[in-house]
């Protein structure tokens, strides 16, 4: 059998869009992802990013998509990011959203096939909250507290309790709070998958009488504005820097930092991967194990079943009835 040598005879390949302009291309690519319901937010990170590589292009943007978006003009992009001072994790976020792009087009014979590199970046432990700082926290704000700052005390209590990203704590209805059987139904998640979350007892508590403080019906937004609407997600941001600045807290990505914080203790306290894996909403178990090694934990030492240690007794010796032995 012969070996196949040479290169990818480029001209036998039958492109779909010639007219199109990179621009409209992405267009395309936004509008197919929109019908396949991904989220809005990754949807518009998706036009953040691409849209900066479109740009990128200047004058040679309003040329075919199939001849400017090659290679050459990927690296020039990236080279381009790092000349304006723009951190490593942020070039590699932004090339990410690009490859994702990029390949799609390459799938629908929109440009030549090529390999998209992800630049390399020194990664770093993410922040979480020492116990000193939930305690901190997580301490009941006295009587004369504002309304926000005691609705920022029951958010962070339910970021802490539950792991939860702010898009999906934010989306959360009073009649999401089911006390007759201690669960929270989560209908807003990264994956569009819906969550059954059973809440502690203290949790629940709170909630409780949150929710009776603040005269909140079974339609309301859980976390909502004072005429009972969502509350934006730069508004609840805004609250938690306050209300941990006045506390003497202080993280980068502070609300993040509670979904880091819960997966880290969780998976101290039980070892349990795969119950983890639902908690954070993954779709694989390859993710947890991911997200737990970017925080420092070992996840190779499995705890093995061990029925026979569980069940099984073990026999004791039976102990031998030595004949003395006489010694002249």
């Amino acid at each position: 059998m012969k070996k196949r040598i040479g290169k990818i005879n480029t001209d036998a390949i039958v492109f779909s869009n010639t007219d199109k302009t990179a621009e409209e291309l992405l267009e395309l690519f936004l509008q197919e992802k929109q019908a396949f319901n991904l989220s809005p937010e990754t949807i518009s990170l998706y036009r953040y990013h691409c849209m900066q590589f479109v740009q990128s292009l200047g004058i040679a943007a309003k040329k075919p998509g199939y001849k400017v978006l090659t290679s050459e003009s990927y690296k020039e992009f990236v080279l381009s990011l790092k000349k304006r001072n723009i951190k490593d994790v942020s070039v590699a976020s932004i090339a990410r959203s690009v490859r994702t792009w990029l390949y799609w087009l390459m799938e629908n014979n929109c440009i030549n096939a090529f390999h998209v590199v992800i630049p390399k970046y020194q990664k770093t432990v993410p922040e979480t909250y020492t116990d000193e700082e939930l305690a901190i926290l997580l301490e009941k704000p006295k009587r004369n507290c504002t309304e926000v700052e005691y609705e920022t005390w029951v958010f962070i209590n339910i970021a802490i309790a539950t792991g939860l990203r702010l898009s999906s704590i934010l989306s959360l209805k009073v009649r999401d709070i089911h006390f007759s059987d201690n669960t929270i139904a989560v209908n807003k998640t990264k994956n569009r998958a819906a969550l059954s979350l059973v809440a502690n007892d203290e949790l629940l508590a709170i909630l409780k009488n949150y929710i009776r403080i603040f005269d909140l019906q079974p339609d309301d937004y859980l976390m909502c504005t004072g005429e009972k609407g969502k509350l934006a997600r730069r508004t609840m941001e805004n609250f938690v820097e306050r209300y941990n600045m006045k506390r003497g807290v202080q993280k980068k990505k502070i609300i993040h930092a509670f979904r880091h914080t819960f997966a880290r203790n969780h998976y101290l306290q039980n070892h349990d991967m795969y119950r983890l894996k639902d908690l954070m909403g993954h779709t694989l178990i390859s993710t947890t194990e991911h997200y737990l090694g970017s925080l420092g934990l070992d996840t190779s030492k499995k705890i093995e079943y061990n029925p026979q240690a569980q069940f099984i007794k073990k026999p004791e010796p039976k102990r031998s009835r030595r004949k003395k032995v006489s010694h002249p």
